[in-house]
């Protein structure tokens, strides 16, 4: 720290001159400061271009303030700005973003960030600053001073930071001052203290010896924005597009606290694109599990609203958050579920993004999933262009191997490779052009281009290791040491896997771990150290097992299978080789349809491995047959198999010239001999030759490998975790569901909806068995064919007392259980790739019952799930809980219903009119909603009672509650409001619907004349009612707006008032308040 006398403050200049460093801090200690830095950048005007930003009284909207206020300061049109972009190689992708804050006010994003784009994007952002600050000072060094530090953005203090770490040699200056170390921003007072332990470290911190109190008058008050009062979303989402995260998490966390607060103020919309943000922005700061709370949060509010689109959106972020997690079979299941609400909605950019999360999916988890086969390229293509994705369409064109046509290197014409290349060096993403080398590399490798793919293979290595970047260096040191295996230098190959496994060693991926080991294996294989290739295959083994693997990049299991089986028989143990013979899963070939290029490889092999053990239990013609076979397929290989074609050449001669086929097997040998000579192969063409081979040691280590097998475990330990952690969080929201809804319409339609997005389902159903009926009351087909069938169908599977799943080696398929999968099959009109059948027991018996099934997809994408005893565990348990809630809910309805229901008549009692009125007025409807109050009281009801008895009079009351029911629709239940006193409670009718039931009451009633045939049934007698005495009512109506209505009392009294004019004009007619 160097002490500095007020007096003497022209010396600051000269030690900012003297020193290379770019920073520099002063502390003030209560000097007023700002009349010293006008004057020094006042005087020093013939030197320097100068900048000042006092942040007391800055405002705080602009990220990074205030870098993009100096480029505007400097630049002068948007022209201007455009070509000094250029001219500094700006990013592409921030070109826009510059322009459009820095003249706009808006940051704008032609796309959005990726995930896998930020770290170097941010990057690659914060470079760009200091090339402005640089070429603003290539004639005169800029001089840029910020006073009050303390009180600057979080963004402008990591700017800072990264710039005394990342940066020297700089022809400008950046001056800071402060009066003390605090931080106004307290939750980052850690970053704030960072940046100036850096300085003071390095000696660049200067500190005024005079120490002077604040100017209260100066210092008090800062200019920052209530951001209660702000466009939160509109600054997050600046913050947000210029990798200032923490900011933008600050303005959209106050924007939904506010949401909370007061509902009413904000749209349901604003509240999605809250909820939305805050999950993108956790997403990028890698807090997955903040990101998905929100995501979810989306989802529930979107699905509860009816929202699809904001649904869809909420189910493809949860699905990205997922393949980050690595859940890429959770990630697997929203994305089929994203691409089939897609489609429902018909949205391209959404169907856009389903196809995005599958090239995700299948890009880092292919071995993993059963999205590996698909063939959208051509509308991936066609709607990214039309969209313009183009940084998605370089990473769709360069990442892309089995799903995109690539042209071989004698091709001249332009192919989908070349194109993501291009795409790559326009977009400048490294990620992309690196790619597209490693992805050329390999494919030129698979194919044997092998002098070409080390070329790719050397580009990459020179990058990467610039980079940093030690997973996909892995990657290109597997890629080189195939090239040496290929070429035959399996010295110099082994080594290059070594280094492969030394960068993944800190860099876990197993499948490129699995890889990599395997690499190592075959080359032990091929240099005819069988022990050693054993040790790699085992450990390779032990890997897939604990991680329960069934696929690897660019292989199969079943070409692992036949590989390890033939290094058994080389080692002797038949036995062993039998057994992973048998373990080879190889299909019937289609020769129209090849989804794998491997393919080849496992035919090659199996036949290979059956024909060389058929030879060893002297079954020569059989193995012959086998040979031949295997010549055929070999033929085909293009990849690192080939490598097997003298070994395989050599065995078959042996076998021919053990039959006495000389000539053939002399063709055999000779054709191995010259493939050798072509390709160097000097090791196999000593053999071949019938000399003995100078013997290939390799360097091998077992116990070098052991941490693989130890960190599988691991992995797999924290999968079963994950796994766990998954399931309890689905129960706990299935069990929020449940408990936080009363309405049995949206009981069943959110859970089932949970249980349908958590297991992919196409179809669920769930019925109820009551006595010998069947009830469907949940479906998720509209299709009233099918929901009309379905429960005669479901009698098929009653003999079931337990839950099975479909197809499973534990379920018997019965005739009922075919009979039923056919005509569901036929019902549904496809077939059924999967289902799970749920019986609910009550005292052993039936009481309902849950099915639920997955289809065989003969969509785009082969996106087949297959319900498996796992999900049977989790749907069993949670159907039955909602069956249980079903329940619940019944028996509360039929309490409340009975609470709210006149034990006499059954039609509504006071109190259910005091809840139907009380939620009416609640609703808050507009102005133009009206409701209309009959209030209805008997005439001559006394007469009944005195002259036939109460029970006569009960029964009146009966009949006339039947009059009303039937003059109003079922969901305006007339109501009893006391003795003979009677409601109708309408909603929105116009007058004549007013007066028409009010007529159809007096035409009924005359009908019935007093009910005198009614009675004498009952009393068995001939009764006589006077005409006056005959039973009628007097009306008294009231129509109002709902919002004029503030009180039931005001409704009531009006229409009471009105009944009792009616009476008083004698009784027999209604009279309308309004017109009193």
């Amino acid at each position: 720290m160097l002490n500095i006398d007020i007096g003497r403050y022209s010396s600051i200049l000269k030690e900012i001159e003297r020193n290379e460093a770019s920073i520099f801090l002063i502390k003030k200690n209560g000097q007023s400061f700002d009349s010293n830095l006008n004057y020094l950048n006042k005087s020093s005007n013939s030197e320097y271009n100068t900048f000042y930003t006092d942040y007391k009284f800055y405002p705080i909207l602009e990220p990074y303030s205030p870098f993009c206020s100096l480029i505007k300061n400097f630049t002068n049109t948007k022209k201007d700005l455009d070509y000094l972009m250029n001219e500094l190689s700006v990013y592409p992708a921030h070109k826009e973003l510059f322009k459009s804050f820095i003249f706009n006010g808006k940051a704008n994003r032609i796309e959005e960030i990726l995930p896998f784009d930020y770290a170097y994007e941010k990057s690659r952002f914060f470079t760009e600053f200091l090339k402005f600050f640089n070429y603003y000072a290539k004639k005169k060094t800029l001089l840029i001073t910020l006073e009050n530090i303390n009180y600057a953005p979080i963004s402008t203090i990591n700017w800072l930071k990264w710039l005394f770490t990342n940066s020297s040699n700089n022809n400008f200056k950046i001056i800071l001052t402060l009066n003390d170390y605090h931080y106004y921003n307290e939750n980052f007072q850690s970053n704030f203290d960072d940046l100036i332990q850096l300085l003071e470290l390095d000696g660049l911190l200067l500190e005024f010896s005079n120490k002077i109190l604040i100017n209260k008058t100066q210092s008090s008050d800062n200019n920052y924005i209530n951001l209660n009062n702000s466009d939160n979303l509109f600054n997050g989402d600046n913050y947000y597009n210029f990798f200032a995260l923490e900011e933008a998490l600050n303005f959209y966390k106050i924007n939904y606290d506010l949401i909370k607060e007061n509902n009413s103020k904000h749209t349901l919309e604003e509240l999605y694109l809250t909820l939305l943000k805050l999950g993108n922005t956790y997403c990028l700061l890698e807090n997955y599990d903040e990101s998905l709370k929100y995501y979810e949060l989306l989802s529930n509010v979107s699905l509860e609203n009816g929202n699809d689109y904001f649904r869809l959106i909420a189910i493809q972020k949860l699905s990205m958050i997922n393949i980050l997690k690595k859940k890429f079979s959770l990630a697997e299941t929203l994305s089929k579920q994203s691409y089939t609400l897609s489609k429902k909605l018909n949205n391209e950019e959404l169907i856009f993004n389903s196809y995005s999360l599958i090239f995700w999916i299948n890009e880092f988890a292919k071995y993993r999933t059963n999205l590996n086969k698909f063939n959208f390229a051509n509308e991936f293509i066609y709607l990214a262009k039309k969209y313009k994705r183009k940084n998605m369409l370089a990473y769709f064109l360069t990442h892309s191997y089995y799903e995109i046509e690539y042209s071989g290197p004698e091709d001249k014409k332009i192919s989908y490779s070349n194109e993501g290349r291009r795409l790559a060096l326009e977009l400048d993403n490294q990620n992309c052009i690196l790619s597209s080398y490693l992805k050329t590399a390999l494919v030129y490798a698979v194919r044997g281009f092998y002098n070409i793919s080390i070329t790719y293979y050397k580009k990459v290595e020179v990058l990467l290791l610039e980079m940093k970047d030690y997973f996909r260096l892995a990657q290109t040191y597997n890629g080189i040491g195939y090239y040496y295996l290929t070429n035959e230098d399996y010295i110099t190959a082994n080594s290059y896997y070594d280094l492969a496994l030394l960068n993944l060693r800190y860099n876990w991926n197993f499948d490129e771990i699995c890889m990599t080991i395997f690499n190592k294996g075959f080359n032990f294989l091929l240099s005819n150290q069988y022990t050693k290739a054993n040790d790699c295959f085992n450990i390779c083994l032990s890997i897939l097992n604990v991680l329960k693997v069934d696929r690897l990049r660019l292989t199969t299991l079943t070409r692992l299978y036949g590989i390890v089986g033939l290094n058994n028989f080389y080692l002797g143990n038949y036995y062993k080789a039998y057994s992973f013979l048998s373990n080879m899963k190889t299909q019937c070939k289609d020769a129209t349809i090849k989804f794998f290029k491997d393919d080849d490889d496992e035919f090659f092999l199996s036949n290979f491995l059956q024909g060389l053990l058929l030879k060893t239990e002297n079954k020569l013609i059989e193995a012959k047959s086998f040979f031949e076979k295997a010549n055929y397929y070999l033929g085909l290989l293009e990849g690192s198999l080939k490598c097997l074609l003298p070994k395989f050449n050599y065995e078959y001669y042996s076998l021919l010239t053990e039959l006495g086929n000389f000539n053939e097997a002399n063709k055999y040998k000779e054709y191995g001999i010259r493939y050798c000579r072509e390709n160097n192969f000097n090791y196999y063409l000593s053999i071949l030759e019938g000399n003995d081979p100078n013997p290939i040691q390799i360097p091998h280590d077992p116990s070098s490998m052991n941490w693989v097998v130890e960190a599988a475990k691991q992995q797999a330990s924290l999968n079963e975790l994950n796994s766990k952690v998954d399931e309890i969080n689905f129960l706990n929201l299935f069990q929020e569901n449940l408990s936080s809804l009363d309405d049995l319409d949206k009981v069943l339609s959110s859970s089932m909806s949970l249980i349908e997005s958590r297991f992919a389902l196409d179809y669920s159903f769930m019925l109820l068995h009551e006595n010998s009926t069947i009830d469907l009351i949940y479906s998720s087909s509209n299709d009233d064919n099918i929901n009309n069938k379905l429960p005669k169908l479901i009698s098929l599977l009653s003999d079931y007392k337990q839950g099975f799943v479909y197809p499973n080696h534990s379920t018997s398929l019965t005739n009922k259980l075919k009979s039923f999968i056919n005509k569901i099959e036929l019902l549904i009109n496809s077939n059924i790739h999967s289902f799970i059948f749920i019986p609910i027991l009550k005292d052993n018996k039936l009481k309902a019952s849950y099915l639920c099934l997955t289809k065989s997809s003969g969509e785009m994408i082969n996106n087949e799930i297959t319900l498996n005893n796992e999900f049977l565990r989790l749907i069993n348990l949670t159907t039955k809980q909602l069956f249980e809630t079903i329940r619940r809910i019944e028996g509360q309805q039929k309490l409340l219903q009975s609470a709210y229901t006149d034990m006499l008549t059954g039609i509504c009692n006071r109190q259910g009119f005091y809840n139907r009125l009380s939620n009416l007025l609640d609703y808050n409807p507009n102005d133009s909603n009206t409701v209309t109050l009959f209030y209805i009281d008997l005439d001559n009801f006394k007469y009944y009672n005195d002259s036939f008895g109460h029970k006569i009079g009960d029964q009146v009351l009966i009949w006339f509650a039947e009059i009303l029911n039937s003059v109003t629709p079922k969901h305006n239940s007339p109501i009893r409001y006391g003795g003979d006193e009677f409601l109708l409670l309408l909603q929105d009718y116009s007058n004549e619907e007013i007066l028409s039931v009010a007529n159809n009451i007096y035409n009924s009633l005359e009908k019935y004349i007093g009910f005198s045939d009614r009675i004498s049934k009952i009393l068995m007698k001939d009764i006589t009612i006077p005409n006056e005495k005959l039973l009628s009512c007097s009306i008294g109506i009231i129509t109002m707006n709902i919002t004029s209505c503030t009180t039931m009392s005001d409704l009531i009294e009006s229409a009471d008032h009105a009944m009792y004019e009616a009476k008083k004009r004698g009784k027999h007619q209604f009279i309308v308040a309004n017109n009193i």
